[in-house]
């Protein structure tokens, strides 16, 4: 566990600043400036406490993305988390960098009615490249497969999606 730091030895938090979520700005480069920030004070064996990796992200997060972290339903868990450990950190930085992407992708201009009346198996393809194949033209439009369970970072599909 991370030894307490004077408040003279805290991060300062210069080289990340605050996050807005405004476009342009990436999740996966900002998270790594905030851990290199708590690293650079962290105890002697120089790991960095999921806790106080949690409550600084909280803190540092502005305008949109603190609003999204405050009404999304999953996120203010893992933020307030009473014992977090590296699992919670994990699934909120898969959420937060799906949120906030590195670069937005390009909307594709996708021919649905054309393409899923062609899809099907075909015969030398294994099931779980049909799958991958099936599940891929899901995401280009809008859609995903049902989660085998419920959890903070999968939830469960929306009326429209399982309809």
């Amino acid at each position: 566990m991370a030894t307490s730091m004077s408040r003279g030895n805290a991060p300062d938090f210069a080289l990340c600043g605050l996050f807005t979520g405004k476009t342009g700005q990436s999740a996966a480069r900002w998270l790594k400036k905030v851990e290199w920030e708590l690293e650079k004070h962290a105890g002697d064996d120089g790991s960095v406490d999921p806790s106080r990796f949690l409550r600084a992200v909280d803190l540092l997060l502005a305008d949109e993305a603190a609003a999204w972290a405050e009404t999304t339903p999953g996120i203010i868990e893992l933020l307030e988390h009473p014992a977090p450990n590296a699992e919670t950190v994990a699934q909120f930085k898969g959420l937060f960098n799906q949120r906030y992407p590195s670069k937005v992708p390009e909307p594709s201009v996708v021919h649905f009615d054309s393409e899923i009346s062609d899809l099907k198996q075909k015969d030398d393809e294994a099931l779980v490249t049909y799958y991958q194949r099936t599940t891929s033209l899901l995401s280009r439009v809008g859609g995903r497969d049902r989660p085998r369970e419920i959890t903070p970072s999968t939830p469960a599909l929306s009326p429209l999606e399982a309809a």
